[in-house]
């Protein structure tokens, strides 16, 4: 093979992962980011795709970009050539008896309840993968604890790391059948305020629930007979009946399927804080290009989907 062929080669499989990322993000410049290199790099990669394609890969507007029709043919076959690269990687390290390590981080009950269950299939899927687990409240900082990946509920703390949005955090008013039926049907948001409430002291200031009307944000006192920096306890405690709470939907996901609690004024918005929190994959850019990284964040973000399960 010439160094000529060989050149273009690397050009292309460049080019194929900067249009995956493109029309990832829908965006040049966010898409740039996620794989670690600079706008200008990224469009002159773009450029030399669509030098050898013949043709442009995108349509632009001041403010959208979407694939034209040989972009959307090159990111049919792209996508499959990339995969067959990504089997073959994996291949060679399954047949060296090398492991590649992932090393994740997440708040312990969203990764309990939401991965762990899966990992064995991810395992079944990428034998080649091993997992290196670290689960905390505390704060982590990817590069200072070695960390390839982090699962991060929050507000998105640094622009510097690469996000891949899994959904937005949103919070229902819940409690045990057996409360409810004690207590008698609730009408409005204010007749929470008359009832025991189960308390996040880390995230309810001053007793203060909220409830939305339209984009207003009003103000709900609330006050019970448990307060507590631990959701678990929390959740534990409305399955048992001592209150209502204000639980991520995630978080309650089970329990409402099983019953053992129920969702209370539905037709209302309800949040502890005043602005909601993100659910997301963090990375540095630099671990933008790595299979195994892309490897977890895909199959979770397949299993999650768009709305999240969750959420549905």
């Amino acid at each position: 093979m010439s160094s000529i062929n060989r050149h273009a080669r690397t050009q292309l499989v460049a080019g194929l992962e900067l249009l995956l990322a493109i029309e990832r993000h829908r965006s040049i410049s966010k898409a740039a980011v996620s794989l670690g290199i600079t706008q200008s790099a990224a469009s002159r990669q773009l450029q030399a795709l669509e030098t050898m394609a013949g043709a442009p890969l995108f349509l632009r507007t001041t403010r959208s970009i979407k694939p034209s029709d040989a972009g959307q043919a090159l990111l049919h076959s792209g996508n499959e050539l990339l995969h067959n690269a990504d089997l073959l990687l994996e291949g060679l390290r399954t047949s060296t008896g090398n492991p590649d390590v992932l090393k994740i981080a997440s708040s312990p009950l969203f990764c309990q309840q939401h991965i762990v269950p899966r990992l064995k299939a991810f395992r079944q899927a990428y034998p080649s993968i091993e997992i290196k687990l670290t689960l905390s409240y505390d704060p982590i900082d990817l590069a200072r604890d070695d960390i390839d990946l982090l699962v991060y509920i929050g507000h998105l703390p640094d622009r510097r790391l690469v996000a891949s949005r899994i959904a937005l955090q949103r919070r229902i008013l819940c409690a045990a059948p057996s409360f409810l039926a004690s207590r008698g049907p609730l009408h409005t948001p204010e007749d929470v305020s008359r009832l025991p409430c189960l308390i996040h002291t880390q995230l309810t200031s001053n007793g203060l629930w909220f409830h939305r009307v339209g984009k207003t944000l009003k103000e709900l006192h609330v006050a019970g007979p448990l307060a507590s920096n631990s959701t678990e306890a929390l959740l534990k405690a409305a399955v048992q009946g001592w209150g209502l709470t204000l639980m991520p939907r995630w978080a309650v996901h089970a329990e409402l399927q099983a019953g053992t609690l129920m969702r209370v004024l539905p037709q209302y918005d309800f949040d502890i804080e005043q602005q909601a929190r993100e659910i997301c994959f963090l990375w540095q850019p630099q671990m933008s290009r790595s299979l195994k990284l892309r490897n977890f964040i895909d199959f979770f973000s397949d299993i999650f989907g768009k709305p999240a399960y969750w959420d549905r």
